[in-house]
């Protein structure tokens, strides 16, 4: 289980720092698509917090047997990377 979870953080980690390096080069830089760039990693951020969040939420009520939360953190985790890797294509 613990590894399950310490995997999931380990994603979320990743996520965050691909956002935050994408956030600070568009942050700095006069393309042309900048705000809407912008406007969309912050709402991958949000995305990415909630999901955290609820993440830290289960863990704290010891969700030892969350197999279901599993498959669907496990899945939202996946959606977020997917989501950025498009952003990447439109934007990068």
């Amino acid at each position: 289980m613990a590894e399950y979870i310490e995997h999931l953080e380990r994603k979320l980690r990743q996520i965050d720092e691909l956002i935050k390096r994408q956030a600070s080069r568009f942050t700095n830089s006069d393309k042309p698509d900048k705000l809407s760039a912008l406007d969309e990693l912050t709402h991958l951020r949000l995305r990415h917090d909630d999901l955290a969040k609820r993440i830290d939420e289960a863990k704290a009520k010891g969700a030892d047997n969350w197999s279901d939360l599993h498959t669907s953190f496990q899945e939202e985790a996946d959606g977020l990377r997917e989501t950025f890797e498009k952003w990447l294509t439109r934007f990068d």
